[in-house]
């Protein structure tokens, strides 16, 4: 349980920063509404976890 905990910490850590990097490359262009910035980040988390999990499966075996 505790290797689950940490990869959902790194995860979660990895959502919050994609979602900040989408912020701040966006702001150099018109700022777009709040709801599409955290749709963004979600997304951005969300295709990041699943490469996380995928490469942990394949490492684990």
């Amino acid at each position: 349980m505790t290797d689950y905990s940490a990869i959902f910490m790194i995860i979660s850590l990895m959502g919050v920063s994609s979602r900040a990097l989408v912020s701040v490359m966006r702001r150099h262009r018109s700022a777009p509404p709040v709801a599409e910035q955290i749709l963004d980040g979600l997304v951005l988390g969300a295709l990041i976890a699943v490469g996380l999990i995928a490469f942990g499966a394949r490492v684990t075996g």
